[in-house]
């Protein structure tokens, strides 16, 4: 069948719902479980949401050989876990296939790129520990689109053998990229930034070991990048663990090596397990929470100290003389940035 005439798993208009394995063991707590299974489809799951109080659940099912995985617009309440995408081909359709062409007419194509999961206006979500990956050839794995402002992460996911493993696009300031495996053969990309911004800061160094991005990549560096960014995409710094396998050494030639900064890149600190532990099913006790408010804490005098390079009325002080020139207020700036305050 043509990609489009083979129909849509799930559709669903401004509701919620949960997707989930089924318990076959009888018993509790359960012991074996039955999968979704979502396969040869056009789109598995398509939603379209404009009601910030619906929640929808996605957890635990098996997507294969479909040309569009989940896509996902306007969600306030999302959860992705545990799931696994092997990714279908990108298709090219011949609309005029089925019409004789006596007339002369040309064919009319169109490409229909695939990728197993694409949110757009989605602004709260939960992507954790899914599996992206193809041997069909597929293109995306996960596709970000003008997510916004609200904090949130796309974590301890695995992609392989795709050509981008992770695409942001637009304002995703929000974002951030943490924990996540990119282990071999993404032919352009591990991570793509093709427009707009991510978090400003993708971790930062403390004494605590998660506290870094902690993104691992497979460095092919032949054709292939840790990190594409475009040269209009906002500048952000990146930091990691001292590992090789976590920092960035595969650089695309459009990456905006002008404005980025990377003053902390690498930390001190040593990628391991610990680094990025599951966030699922965790259940932190009441000790170990307050002990990590009480770690955040500690990291805030640092924090703070980094915005205005630590003096804002010297900035202040250095814009309003009239003997500096725009050059040289520009250094002045970008010296101090990316953590100038709104005040100057």
């Amino acid at each position: 069948y043509v990609v489009t005439k083979r129909g849509i798993g799930i559709k669903s208009i401004d509701a919620g719902f949960i997707v989930d394995h089924l318990c076959t063991s009888g018993t509790q707590p359960c012991t074996s479980y039955q999968s979704n299974t979502f396969e040869g489809l056009f789109y598995t799951i398509y939603d379209q949401n404009i009601n910030p109080l619906n929640s929808i659940i996605i957890r635990n099912s098996e997507f294969t050989d479909n040309n569009r995985g989940i896509y996902i617009s306007g969600a306030y309440n999302l959860e992705v876990t545990s799931n696994t995408f092997d990714v279908g081909a990108t298709e090219l359709v011949n609309y005029l296939s089925d019409v004789s062409k006596s007339d002369g007419s040309s064919p009319v194509y169109e490409t229909f790129i695939s990728y197993g999961l694409y949110l757009e206006n989605t602004p709260a979500f939960d992507v954790q520990e899914n599996t992206f990956y193809s041997n069909y050839s597929g293109a995306y794995g996960s596709i970000i689109w003008n997510s916004g402002t609200i904090i949130k992460e796309l974590y301890n996911n695995t992609y392989h053998d795709l050509v981008i493993g992770l695409q942001s696009s637009e304002d995703n300031s929000g974002l951030q990229i943490k924990c996540n495996k990119f282990t071999a053969n993404n032919s352009v990309t591990d991570i793509g930034i093709t427009s707009g911004a991510i978090a400003l800061n993708q971790g930062y160094c403390s004494n605590d070991v998660t506290t870094p991005a902690g993104n691992t990549f497979s460095h092919p560096c032949i054709g292939s990048e840790d990190i594409f960014a475009n040269d209009d995409v906002a500048s952000f710094t990146y930091v990691s663990h001292i590992n090789d396998i976590t920092s960035l050494q595969c650089y695309s030639h459009y990456y905006p090596f002008e404005i980025i900064k990377l003053p902390e890149h690498p930390c001190t600190l040593t990628y391991s397990e610990q680094a990025c532990p599951s966030k699922l099913n965790s259940g932190y006790t009441q000790q170990q929470l307050i002990a990590k408010i009480n770690n955040a804490n500690t990291q805030l005098p640092v924090l703070y100290s980094k915005i205005d390079g630590g003096n804002s009325q010297a900035l202040l002080d250095i814009a309003a003389n009239s003997t500096i020139n725009s050059g040289q207020l520009k250094n002045v700036l970008m010296a101090a940035s990316p953590y100038l305050s709104d005040t100057v």
